[in-house]
C-alpha cells in the first residue's frame, strides 16, 4: 500500500502533538488544584461542582448559535477532508505532460495508464492470475505501484522481467522524469495474499 501523503501525515502528527499537550496540561492542572498549589481558584471550586461564570453568559448570547454552528461546519469539513485524504492515499489522478504550456496542456489519464500496464503483465503470462495497479504519491514521491497476484508455483524468476519491461514501459509512456515505479509479486495462497518478491 502506499504511503499516507506528508500533507495528512503532517497534521496528524500536529493533532496528536496539541492532544497529548492538552492532556498533560490538563493532568497538570487537575493535580496542582488538587493538591492546594494554585494560589487562586479562578473556576470557583467548591465541594460538589465547578462553576463556570463566563459560559452562562457566553451561550446567552445572541451570536452564539451562529458562531457554534459555524465552527460546527468547519471541524466538520476539516474532518471530511482528513478523512479523504487518509482513504485516497495519495492517489494520482491526471498528470500534465510535458510539452504542456500557454497554447494547450498535455494530460494523462495515470490509473488508466496503470491499468494497461497491469492488463500487460497479466496477459503475457499465464501464471499470473491479476494485477493491481495505481499511481500514488509516496512520501512526496510519485510512483505508479504494480502488484502482480501469481499462482502458486509461478516462476519469479519468469514473471519479474516481464513485470518490470512492462512497468519501465508505463514510465516511457507518461514521459514524466518524476514518474518511479514499484513492483510488489504477490503469491496467491487461499484467500490470502502473501508478499514475496519485490521489483525495484
Amino acid at each position: 500500500m502506499a504511503s499516507t501523503p506528508r500533507g495528512v501525515v503532517a497534521l496528524d502528527r500536529v493533532v496528536t502533538l496539541l492532544a497529548g499537550l492538552a492532556l498533560v496540561a490538563g493532568g497538570a492542572f487537575v493535580f496542582a488544584w488538587h493538591q492546594g498549589y494554585l494560589a487562586k481558584d479562578p473556576f470557583r471550586f467548591t465541594a460538589t461542582q465547578v462553576s463556570f461564570p463566563w459560559m452562562t453568559s457566553t451561550v446567552g448570547a445572541s451570536w452564539w448559535p451562529w458562531a457554534a454552528g459555524a465552527i460546527g461546519v468547519a471541524l466538520a469539513l476539516v474532518a471530511l477532508i482528513w478523512l479523504v485524504r487518509h482513504l485516497t492515499g495519495g492517489r494520482v489522478g491526471t498528470l500534465t505532460l510535458p510539452g504542456s504550456g500557454a497554447q494547450g496542456a498535455l494530460r494523462v489519464d495515470a490509473g488508466a495508464a496503470a491499468a494497461a500496464a497491469a492488463d500487460e503483465i497479466t496477459a503475457a503470462r499465464d501464471d499470473v492470475r491479476s494485477c493491481r495497479s495505481k499511481v500514488v504519491l509516496d512520501r512526496g514521491q510519485m510512483v505508479a505501484v504494480l502488484e502482480p497476484v501469481l499462482e502458486q508455483g509461478a516462476d519469479l524468476a519468469a514473471v519479474t522481467p516481464v513485470a518490470r519491461a512492462s512497468a519501465e514501459k508505463l514510465v516511457r509512456m507518461v514521459g514524466r522524469q518524476d514518474l518511479t515505479y514499484r513492483v510488489q509479486l504477490r503469491v496467491a495462497r487461499r484467500e490470502e495474499q502473501v508478499t514475496h518478491h519485490r521489483v525495484e
